[in-house]
């Protein structure tokens, strides 16, 4: 990019903004010369030769990263050339250039013939970024006419991919002038959990980089020996790992592109906003008080903090304490109570909050600027402990390996997830609770309140506990009285700056629903479930979408909802510091995802606004609050898609591939489009497409019974449309097509002769509109039994209030079910055990329920019943009430009527009962009887 005033120039080609390497000569090299509006020259490129691909483009884009496949268009011209020049027609003030080029060059940098400096390219930063204070011989700024650059090696290829400079206004006209001014306050960047590397073994030769890892280990089980980075209960290493730096842009296996992760936010400050890095040469020494590095030649102005983020933030405040104190350190002799500023991105926002509060007289903090930052942590936390769908697209393909482009499975971040106590800390805490509209977390419908799911969490992971983890930090209270997530009346004096993303569609996880579910053949007795083998088959996590930017929900990110405002001061366009990026008409959903826009040019402005303290904000002020919304555009509807029991999922709006030979997965990626798919489970996936966009989406599976199911809207709460294909069987391994369009949703079509493309049609099972769309929750079984001299006779009901119940089905072996019409008489010494589900009329079906005969005679049936109350004595409708025997043999499940009243009659006495209370709004805590006779006064209080 060059600095200048976009009305005085006449010639300044695309290329010259869109494309680096394209502003030089080609076979026989010629000067490009831009002028300004009234002829006069600008500036002058010469020498050098144009760069290209193989691809047969004119310039070489050195933004895709590939230096391997680097050529000479038009093959090798006889005059090529080894210096670029660029002459200025007057003295200007010089910024900064910009080098790229192959690794193991040396170039030379020469300014008006003098001041050289020497410039090595290495694998590991094949670019320099030269600015004026590169030059130890020159004042600053210096004026110049002549910038050279020659290469010194034999074997040569570079570019210069940007020329920063500027100059007094030509002929009265406005642009010109100063620079701006080197920042007054140091910067501390703090990434968010995985955005910093992991090295194993540092200081040996088999010192590598296993986050993000560039090469395959030999292991089957572990192709990308990521099992190295696990942390053992105590969440401390296993093997010997170290932090080098931050991920700025990386190679990936399997990928011809650079994964770009803080290489935009990092490259603006210092090309744009005259920020000097502090060089760390990835030594983590040098990023501790002992290992300072004072005698940069220019005092830094940037210091980036990379921290192992497998760990908790609780562990890492003292690693940024000590960066800090180098800082204060480096800036002793200028100012001796220098503070610092800080940036931090996703979960570097809650570490950061966390350092300020553990040292409240010693923070040194002046701002801290956060962006998209889970303060009250996010449901997605939930979804990656049990699926692993930590990265979009990170699916398994076919073949056991992870799929292209993406650089771990979710088989392998769930293991690795269960003991990184940076992830926990990362569950939502109980203010995400009290603030969501919804409930974050429910299994098979019934939601779970902030005890349940604690529990349920710890239940699950019983040797991390992960619950605990999250509580402890997120319930934090230093002694001043602040807090980690309430802020209101904060007393640590920093200025608190957030910025966060809000996307056009509903794809952030605001809830969690955990589903256990059936799939049978078309004729519904060959069924498989979580209790019959395949044992993988039969859960799944489905996310239900809210606002936010495809990650952290809006909640967690503004802190604003149910009449709570944890904010620490009221945000007003007056004074504000709360900014929200959503997507103007010009970009995509992706630019609002929760890293994408760390690459957003608004987002990237703003955080120098704010850091420099001005007003001229590129993002638009949120003044919600926490009962009113802001005025703004409604959210866009979406097409909300659930496979179960598939593989080798692909999004086929996507440019080709043609390295890719297997049919693996290539979805989800943020930053190619606005489709968005995870893993929600074994052979499962969740895809969010918008519809304005539509997609085309493919995948097989192994000749099993799968499930389809589109859900059209808003968000599920406000569906239009429902379209599902349930007991789908077709042949094992061909390519199946969904197709959905801004039109509407076309017919699933598969490829019935094999000839690689799908072509035959297939009806749905339910298509439905209005208020059924909406229905994708399972209806309720319950059972029970009589004794009938040595049987026992088995009763099964079930209750479903949307759609409405289709049928019951019941197995004694657990693979083929029957229709049941009637109770059903089971011999004990024949059958130990009852296999049974439920289907409502959208044919959402239960899990296969295990049902325990019981082997001794049963007691005489009572009944029991009593009334659900709120805290103000007044009755609670549609509470669900789960009477279950301790023994396991009894379990039936009814809902209290519109005054609170539940009644169970055939309940067998002389037995343990747990009587449970679930209901959306309300907590209830549940409750052990021995029943001998009937009990018709039971009282139940909300919490």
């Amino acid at each position: 990019m060059i600095y200048y005033n976009r009305d005085e120039l006449t010639t300044f080609p695309n290329s010259l903004l869109e494309n680096y390497g394209c502003p030089f000569g080609h076979e026989n090299p010629t000067n490009l010369v831009v002028h300004d509006r009234n002829g006069n020259t600008f500036v002058t490129f010469s020498g050098g030769a144009r760069i290209g691909t193989p691809g047969g483009r004119e310039c070489y884009d050195a933004k895709a990263g590939n230096y391997a496949t680097m050529q000479i268009a038009g093959g090798v011209p006889t005059n090529y050339l080894d210096t670029i020049t660029i002459t200025f027609p007057t003295p200007v003030k010089f910024a900064n250039i910009a080098i790229r080029g192959k690794p193991n060059q040396r170039l030379r940098v020469t300014i008006d013939g003098a001041s050289p400096v020497t410039v090595d390219l290495t694998t590991a930063e094949p670019h320099k970024l030269l600015s004026w204070f590169s030059f130890p011989l020159l004042t600053l700024p210096p004026t110049t006419s002549t910038i050279t650059i020659k290469s010194l090696s034999s074997d040569w290829n570079f570019e210069v991919s940007s020329v920063s400079y500027f100059r007094p206004p030509l002929n009265g006209n406005p642009g010109g002038g100063e620079p701006e001014p080197p920042p007054d306050t140091p910067l501390v960047f703090v990434p968010g959990i995985a955005g910093s590397q992991l090295r194993l073994n540092p200081g040996t030769p088999n010192s590598e980089i296993r986050w993000i890892p560039q090469n395959r280990t030999n292991n089957p089980l572990d192709i990308l020996g990521l099992s190295v980075l696990a942390l053992d209960s105590n969440g401390e290493s296993v093997n010997n790992i170290d932090v080098p730096d931050v991920i700025r842009a990386e190679p990936i296996y399997g990928s011809a592109e650079l994964f770009k992760v803080y290489v935009d936010l990092v490259d603006n400050l210092i090309r744009n906003n005259r920020y000097i890095e502090y060089e760390v040469n990835d030594n983590p020494y040098f990023r501790t008080l002992a290992g300072c590095q004072t005698g940069q030649t220019i005092k830094p102005t940037l210091f980036v903090f990379a921290y192992d983020w497998r760990k908790s933030n609780t562990q890492n405040t003292a690693a940024l304490k000590e960066y800090i104190d180098c800082v204060r350190l480096i800036y002793n002799d200028v100012n001796p109570n220098q503070k610092v500023n800080i940036v931090s991105h996703s979960m570097g926002g809650l570490l950061s909050r966390r350092y300020i509060l553990d040292y409240p007289n010693s923070n040194n903090v002046k701002k801290l600027i956060t962006v998209n930052s889970p303060f009250l942590g996010a449901p997605r936390g939930i979804h990656v402990m049990e699926t692993g769908s930590f990265l979009n697209g990170a699916f398994d393909s076919e073949n056991g390996e992870i799929e292209y482009k993406s650089f771990i499975s979710a088989r392998a971040m769930r293991d690795l997830a269960n003991n990184f106590r940076g992830a926990h800390e990362l569950l939502p805490s109980f203010n995400y609770f009290r603030l969501a509209s919804m409930n974050p977390f429910s299994i098979d419908g019934q939601p779970q309140n902030y005890g349940q799911t604690r529990d349920w969490l710890n239940l699950q992971h019983p040797v991390s506990l992960p619950a605990f983890t999250m509580a402890s930090f997120h319930d934090y209270v230093n002694a001043a009285g602040n807090k980690q997530e309430d802020w209101r009346g904060d007393t640590t004096g920093v200025e608190y700056y957030h910025i966060y993303s809000k996307q056009r569609t509903n794809r952030s996880v605001g809830s969690v629903r955990k589903e256990s579910f059936t799939l049978c053949r078309f004729d519904e007795i060959d069924c498989i479930g979580s209790h019959t083998p395949p044992y993988s088959i039969g859960n799944r996590y489905r996310p239900i979408p809210t606002e936010g930017d495809g990650t952290v929900a809006l909640t967690s990110a503004n802190r604003l909802g149910n009449g709570f405002d944890l904010n620490y001061r009221q945000n007003t366009t007056a004074n504000p510091f709360r900014f929200v990026m959503k997507p103007n008409l010009a970009e995509k959903d992706a630019d609002a995802d929760h890293n994408e826009s760390l690459k957003n040019p608004r987002v990237l402005k703003e955080i120098v606004t704010l850091l420099r303290g001005r007003n001229d904000h590129s993002l638009e002020v949120d003044t919600s609050n926490s009962t009113l919304k802001s005025p703004s555009e409604a959210q866009s509807e979406s097409y909300f898609v659930n496979l179960t029991n598939i593989e080798g999922l692909r999004l086929a709006f996507r440019p080709a591939l043609p390295e890719v030979n297997s049919f693996i997965a290539t979805s989800g990626l943020a930053s190619v489009g606005d489709s968005q798919a995870i893993p929600i489970g074994d052979k499962c996936a969740w895809v969010a497409v918008p519809v304005y966009a539509g997609e085309v989406i493919t995948f097989k599976n192994d000749g099993t019974p799968l499930e389809i199911e589109i859900v059209k809207g808003v968000d599920y709460e406000n569906a239009t449309l429902q379209v599902r294909y349930s007991n789908l069987v077709l042949p094992a391994n061909v390519v199946i097509q969904l197709t959905l369009t801004p039109d509407g949703i076309e017919n699933v079509t598969y490829d019935a002769d094999l000839d690689g493309f799908p072509e035959t049609a297939i009806n749905p099972t339910i298509t439905v509109s209005g208020v059924l769309a909406k229905d994708i929750t399972q209806p309720i079984l319950s059972y029970g039994f009589q004794q009938q001299g040595t049987e026992q006779l088995l009763t099964l009901t079930s209750t479903d209030n949307e759609s409405g119940l289709r049928q019951i089905r019941y197995s004694t072996d657990g693979q083929h079910f029957y229709p049941y019409t009637n109770p059903v008489l089971i011999n004990p010494a024949q059958f130990q055990r009852v296999y049974a589900f439920a289907e409502d009329n959208n044919r959402n079906k239960t899990g296969i329920s295990t049902i325990n005969v019981p082997l001794s005679p049963t007691a005489a049936e009572v009944s029991i019943g009593g009334r659900i109350l709120n805290q103000q004595n007044r009755g609670i409708s549609r509470a669900v009430i789960t009477i279950t025997s301790t023994n396991g043999t009894f379990s039936k499940t009814v809902r209290s009527n519109s005054f609170g009243y539940f009644s169970f009659t055939e309940v067998p006495a002389g037995n343990e009962y747990v009587i449970s209370i679930k209901h959306k709004a309300f907590t209830f805590n549940s409750q052990v009887f021995n029943v001998v006779d009937n009990m018709g006064d039971l009282i139940f209080v909300a919490n």
